[in-house]
């Protein structure tokens, strides 16, 4: 031995009792419990992937339980139909025969601001071009006979931001849209014609709907006539009858003084002074 010093060999410690006897027992059932633990994995795994096709009606997409908790999130967009008897209206319905020859939107159940390419100061025929429209003013405030109808329709979260900020866009650059005059007329002969800025009354309704994803329309936007929207499945129907007899319109306050003499003798004044100012910028 080295240096006279003896290296007494390591003894291994006795286990107690208890515990040789529960790894023993580990031992023995440790592949029973493999396969139980791999099956009860496999059972769950495929449990929740069942359940996930389901809810998502067999739809393969990233983050489902995300896309499920969006989707429960829905909205409303109203859609007017009317038939507001002025001339153009007047005259499109002699041509067609529809029942609603004008078309808005309304982003809000009180119906509190409407949304079409229309008359912009509310009452003349021109200018015209996408503007906002209210009931108790223009043509809604003084014709509360003419027939409508109002329909609601549901979208996601995420279309509905896009459509109303596509129709607060061009509301808020008006003076750079038109109002679709040769379209209306050539969809009155169902021939398709686009001009860049130009709108009619359905075919503004209809881009804000097909563009921000809102829904699918059966034809082109230039050919989708106010009357089309009656027949379309996404849509459903909250009230039919007159514009006097629509309940947001009821709640609505108006002013007593406003007659049809009083409208355009006001309307008759603001061009003067309109073309007054004109003028007076020229020289």
């Amino acid at each position: 031995m080295h240096g006279g010093m003896h290296k007494k060999p390591r003894t291994k410690t006795a286990l107690p009792a208890k515990r040789r006897g529960r790894e023993e027992r580990n031992r023995i059932h440790s592949p029973i419990c493999a396969k139980f633990t791999r099956f009860w994995r496999f059972l769950w795994q495929r449990s929740f992937a069942c359940g996930i096709l389901y809810l998502t009606k067999g739809q393969p997409r990233f983050f489902c339980a995300l896309h499920i908790k969006r989707k429960k999130i829905m909205k409303t967009i109203y859609i007017l139909l009317t038939r507001s008897g002025t001339l153009l209206s007047n005259l499109v319905y002699a041509v067609t025969g529809a029942n609603y020859t004008h078309a808005s939107l309304a982003f809000d159940e009180d119906l509190s601001c409407l949304y079409s390419s229309t008359r912009k100061n509310g009452y003349t025929m021109f200018p015209a071009g996408p503007s906002r429209e209210y009931l108790n003013r223009g043509v809604f405030r003084l014709r509360e006979n003419v027939p409508c109808a109002l329909y609601a329709l549901d979208v996601s979260d995420e279309a509905y931001i896009r459509a109303r900020r596509r129709a607060e866009h061009m509301m808020a650059h008006g003076s750079l849209y038109r109002f679709n005059v040769i379209g209306l007329a050539l969809c009155g002969m169902h021939i398709r014609w686009k001009r860049r800025r130009h709108y009619f009354c359905s075919q503004f309704v209809s881009e804000v709907l097909e563009k921000s994803g809102a829904m699918e329309l059966p034809k082109h936007s230039t050919l989708m006539h106010p009357n089309d929207y009656t027949r379309l499945e996404e849509l459903r129907c909250v009230y039919r009858g007159t514009l006097a007899g629509l309940p947001q319109r009821q709640q609505m306050e108006f002013d007593q003084n406003d007659t049809v003499i009083g409208v355009y003798l006001g309307l008759a004044l603001g061009l003067f002074h309109t073309g007054a100012a004109r003028v007076r910028a020229i020289f």
